[in-house]
């Protein structure tokens, strides 16, 4: 029970699915006197490519937030604002900075440790890659999309800055990010909250949101924020403590099953053809059966 007993790093939400995987790391507690919060959010877009938001809100003064990306030696890095590159045997680790403009990228060198010293002849410089940005009096979104490709070879990414978001693709998937945590954006036909997604015509992942929308109707809308997928009738979810969820439906449903078990009273909304389900902290499966099944 001494102080700072409880000031360590966690994992506040985690989901995996098929399509994708998410993870939030919360490590604003051991920087109590600098910022106000600091989380590493990290969107795995299945099977090749990480989408690593790392989010900073400064206290009462501005901070200089630097990412350090660790490997052997200097010679292997290049550095750019654009993109920077680790090369090893002929494949490239491409990190691709797409947030903030203002983002500075160096290869730095590093110290050897002792043993390196004593056993390796001739030294190689050895380094890492450092990604630099500055708060502005508002939330800083650190955002760097790391892909790999042979050495050489341009990745297959494309993004375009939108109203408080960015959108784009990496091989074929496509991805949006909030730029303004909290805020509403709208992307093709979706609109909300949260803070990254992706998405193609089968399944939505979503996540750090309290609404979701598509085609203007409300399909998901909760009080606390969820990490979820949607595909088809059934929801993937991971929250950070219990809340309630508001889903829309197009009927009244037969039962809805929430992991494993059905749900006893069953509140429907006629007119907002909606549900209500209150949901515990943690992850777990909600599987909504319509009158027909």
């Amino acid at each position: 029970f001494a102080p700072g007993f409880n000031d360590y790093a966690f994992i506040s939400q985690f989901l995996d699915s098929k399509e994708a995987a998410f993870s939030r790391g919360d490590i604003g507690r051991l920087y109590w006197d600098k910022v106000k919060s600091l989380s590493r959010n990290v969107l795995f877009i299945k099977p090749r490519t990480l989408l690593m938001l790392d989010v900073a809100v400064p206290g009462k003064k501005d901070v200089d937030v630097t990412l350090l990306y660790h490997t052997k030696y200097l010679k292997d890095i290049s550095a750019s604002a654009q993109i920077s590159k680790i090369t090893k045997q002929g494949v490239t680790l491409n990190v691709i900075h797409l947030s903030p403009d203002s983002i500075v990228a160096k290869p730095v060198e590093t110290p050897h440790y002792l043993n390196t010293l004593l056993k390796e002849k001739p030294l190689i410089k050895e380094g890492m890659l450092t990604l630099s940005a500055k708060t502005n009096g508002r939330p800083l979104i650190m955002a760097n999309l790391l892909t790999t490709t042979n050495a050489g070879v341009i990745p297959d990414v494309t993004s375009e800055k939108g109203n408080g978001f960015v959108s784009g693709a990496a091989s074929g998937k496509k991805f949006a990010y909030s730029t303004k945590p909290d805020s509403l954006f709208r992307v093709e036909d979706i609109e909300t909250n949260a803070l990254v997604m992706t998405w193609d015509n089968s399944y939505y992942f979503v996540a750090m949101a309290t609404i979701f929308k598509k085609r203007g109707i409300t399909l998901i809308e909760s009080d606390i924020p969820l990490t979820f997928e949607l595909k088809g009738n059934e929801i993937q979810y991971s929250c950070s403590s219990s809340g309630n969820l508001i889903i829309h439906v197009d009927t009244k449903p037969s039962s809805i099953i929430i992991n494993g078990l059905r749900l006893k009273n069953l509140r429907y909304n006629k007119v907002g053809k909606t549900v209500s389900i209150q949901v515990s902290g943690g992850s777990g499966t909600i599987v909504i059966k319509d009158g027909g099944k």
